[in-house]
């Protein structure tokens, strides 16, 4: 108890005795102190008691924050007096009232949890029990902020994010609300590092902060709902992707976070949930560039026969370092809108999009795709446009009269056509035109800058010595700016000669410029941009098949939207996989050969490797599915591969 030598009402319901006097001469004072009306007695006591209610709430704040119980305990007794007392409102309001900061909606509660000692515990179990006497627990426990930043934030969250497992189990145990939203502005930031996005919930929050124990705790608790999406349309799986960063530690724990949520739930239903942009965990991986999740969900095989409908990959059959595997190619194909491979090639905010690409089964499905139809587009293209450019040349060339320009649209296209094939063509040359490309946006441009400066500058200073004209006399050449500047650049590429040096004001100082300005440009510059792009080049060849395969992916992709309804069913890729019951998907059978990793411990499909059937041999699985699948209307038609 804190006491305060000004203050004469006291905080615990008794007189003090701060003069020190005996009490008997303090029972003597009573009836006189009593003899005023009670309308003065009021005017005198009113604003003593208002102050002492008002430092009642801010001492409760301060113990819980100290973790002083034995201060707690009197505070209490003090303010369940005080409630019997009130008869302006209820006593469930009047507690309410004093256990909350009004600015905030910030409660004692919360304070505790804010400030962990060794005293939390206690504090929170006397504030928990204090509530359930008096009636106000479930408004108690479900208070949350009304601050604009972390408005719906409850205590739950608090004892989640303080890794508090104890108080977290109290809490639900008491009634506390774990499918409670917290929306305010730090939980749902607009740029990066402003806030902490979590998914709003309090399942999302323990699997975001990686703490299995409390997701364990609240998924078994029947009142949370898993599926619970927040204000972006995320459910958990999308919040456990977009808080997965490029640090491995990091990724490893959200996997292990992704994996346990799917497991525990058993509803495959999470991960084909869609949010307010319309993407799935899997799509939003690949959106965001997110590599190591996405590696993850792609290759993801369940051992487990009861839960291997929430996999995305199966192991038909193997032997030795062989083995057969089926990609789930739901959401990855064009089939479905705004699928994984649409996001990739054509989302230019994510650099590695070339490094997805070369995930299994996205890196096979291109490659089936340019052996079964792409190739062939790609090369009748190339001789349309040939023949085009050709005939377009000819009729512009030998046109009738020469004396009128030939017709529109020839007079436009006659050297744009050309440009229109070479560029169809150096798409799939590779390493050479992404070098050609890198060296003239980066290491060209970044030199011609640097070089103009130098140029203008040194071309002023020397056109400031050169004599001028007399009146009457002849002008030399380089008495201006734009033949000075001719001269300059033609002595860079070592083609000029000292004759701007003629009819200069001060030659020695003419002469020292234009020594400094070769030494500058012709010795350091142009070396330096031969450097610069050396080590372009370098690095590019490091990455150029990767970077080749992503311009590839986009070939393919603009000759597939190009075929039409028919023939896009028609050379739809993989086969019918029955993986449960009722649950039959489209897959992609990937042969790999793996030395590093013998497949002892999976459950196969198939006990025998290969095909069973042997009229099959050379369509099947061993070809890489060379068989296609009309998804469309022949299903029912081709032999499942079942689980």
């Amino acid at each position: 108890m804190i006491k305060d030598n000004k203050e004469v009402v006291p905080l615990m319901g008794k007189k003090t005795n701060p003069s020190g006097n005996p009490p008997s001469n303090q029972q003597e004072k009573k009836p006189t102190e009593s003899t005023p009306t009670k309308k003065s007695a009021n005017i005198s006591q009113g604003p003593e008691q208002t102050s002492a209610r008002k430092k009642l709430k801010r001492y409760i704040f301060r113990a819980v924050s100290e973790g002083n119980v034995e201060e707690l305990q009197g505070l209490l007794l003090e303010l369940k007096e005080r409630s019997n007392a009130c008869t302006n409102m209820t006593v469930p309001d009047y507690l309410m009232k004093k256990f909350t900061a009004s600015d905030t909606g910030k409660t004692c509660l919360m304070k505790a949890l804010l400030n962990i000692n060794q005293n939390t515990n206690e504090i929170v179990n006397m504030l928990l029990s204090f509530a359930e006497e008096n009636g106000i627990l479930e408004r108690f426990i479900n208070a949350a902020y009304t601050e604009e930043a972390y408005k719906g934030q409850t205590a739950l969250n608090i004892a989640i994010e303080r890794r508090q497992y104890e108080i977290t189990q109290s809490l639900i145990e008491k009634g506390a609300d774990v499918n409670a939203h917290a929306q305010g502005i730090f939980f749902n930031p607009k740029h990066k590092h402003e806030g902490f996005y979590f998914g709003e919930t309090a399942l999302a929050l323990a699997a975001c902060t990686n703490q299995p124990d409390i997701i364990q705790l609240l998924m078994d608790n029947t009142r949370t709902n898993i599926t619970s999406q927040d204000s972006r349309g995320n459910n958990i799986l999308h919040a456990l992707v977009t808080v997965a960063e490029d640090f491995k530690t990091q990724n490893d724990f959200v996997i292990r976070m992704y994996d346990m949520i799917l497991l525990k739930s058993k509803d495959r239903n999470l991960e084909t949930a869609r949010n307010k942009d319309g993407l799935t965990p899997l799509q939003l991986a690949a959106k965001t560039g997110k590599l190591e999740i996405l590696k993850y969900i792609l290759s993801r095989e369940i051992r487990d026969k009861p839960n291997r409908s929430l996999s995305r990959k199966f192991t038909d059959w193997a032997y030795g370092p062989v083995q057969s595997s089926l990609y789930d190619l739901t959401e990855l194909d064009t089939t479905t809108d705004n699928s994984v491979l649409e996001i990739i090639v054509y989302n230019t905010n994510i650099g590695n999009r070339h490094e997805m690409l070369t995930l299994e089964p996205l890196n096979s499905l291109l490659r089936m795709k340019w052996k079964k139809f792409a190739r062939h587009m790609f090369f009748m293209s190339c001789c349309f446009y040939f023949l085009y450019n050709v005939t377009l040349t000819l009729v512009s060339y030998h046109r009738p009269n020469e004396n009128e320009a030939p017709p529109y649209p020839l007079a436009l296209t006659r050297g744009v056509g050309w440009l229109q094939l070479s560029g169809q063509v150096m798409v799939m040359l590779g390493a050479i035109f992404l070098a050609i490309k890198e060296v003239i946006l980066q290491d060209v441009i970044k030199f011609l800058v640097v070089y103009i400066v130098f140029l203008l500058g040194f071309g002023v200073a020397l056109a400031a010595l050169i004599e001028t004209c007399q009146n009457g006399s002849e002008c030399h050449s380089n008495s201006s700016l734009g033949p000075v500047l001719m001269d300059l650049f033609k002595l860079t590429l070592g083609l000029g000669d000292l004759e701007i040096q003629q009819n200069s004001k001060y030659p020695v100082l003419f002469l020292l410029l234009l020594i400094t300005y070769v030494v500058l440009t012709f010795v350091l510059l142009l070396n330096m941009l031969i450097a610069l792009m050396g080590e372009t080049v370098e690095d590019i060849s490091k990455e150029s098949e990767h970077i080749w395969k992503l311009q590839r992916a986009r070939t393919i992709l603009e000759f597939e939207k190009f075929l039409p309804k028919s023939l896009r069913k028609k050379f739809q890729l993989g086969e019918r996989c029955k993986v449960a019951e009722n649950d039959t998907r489209v897959c992609l059978r990937i042969n790999e050969v793996r030395w590093t990793e013998w497949k002892t411990h999976v459950s196969f499909i198939n006990e025998d490797p290969g095909p069973t059937d042997p009229s099959k041999v050379q369509d099947n699985s061993r070809t890489n599915s060379k068989t296609t699948l009309n998804t469309f209307e022949e299903m029912d038609d081709l032999p499942e591969t079942s689980v």
